[in-house]
């Protein structure tokens, strides 16, 4: 999993707001922090770590999956190329769910009721960082050009240059 930036337009729907056409709101940044991550888990009684109205963007940063302490010992890139923030939250955030994710938010939509249907558009969706991380576990599959499961982990830490989008797998041809 790669760290990405993505910017959303979020609005109720029409019907939830008396059938008016959502307009263009204001503008918000919504960055990883101990503050506005948690980890492992998903669930409803978390509270909102930003609160916008119906029509508002959002610009939403992720957090990527690879250890800074293992990008660093990799090579593949700089230690320079790991925000501090995400150095931040693995040193700092030690409530932590069963699964292995770090999730920013969760984010409120005033006016938004239980049963409402939400409309997010992705309006942009960049790299925030220049690496990139993939992990096997036991027993799942890899490729189909691959052996199939195996039952040790396998994780790859992958460059990926600025100008170019993707990068081959050399075991995936």
């Amino acid at each position: 999993m790669t760290a990405i930036c993505a910017r959303l337009a979020v609005h109720v729907a029409a019907i939830a707001i008396a059938g008016l056409p959502a307009a263009r709101g204001a503008e918000y940044t919504l960055m990883p922090s101990p503050q506005t991550v948690h980890v492992g888990h998903f669930t409803a009684a978390l509270k909102p770590v930003l609160t916008v109205a119906s029509g508002d963007i959002v610009t939403i940063e992720s957090v990527g999956g690879p250890d800074p302490a293992d990008v660093d010992a990799s090579g593949v890139v700089p230690p320079s190329a790991v925000p501090e923030h995400t150095r931040t939250i693995r040193r700092e955030v030690t409530d932590r769910g069963p699964g292995p994710h770090i999730l920013t938010g969760p984010v409120f939509v005033n006016g938004a009721m239980p049963g409402d249907v939400l409309e997010v558009r992705i309006l942009d969706i960049d790299f925030a960082v220049p690496y990139g991380f993939n992990a096997q576990r036991p027993y799942t599959v890899r490729c189909l050009t691959h052996s199939p499961a195996s039952s040790s982990e396998s994780s790859r830490l992958i460059a990926r240059p600025r100008p170019r989008r993707w990068r081959r797998v050399s075991w995936c041809r």
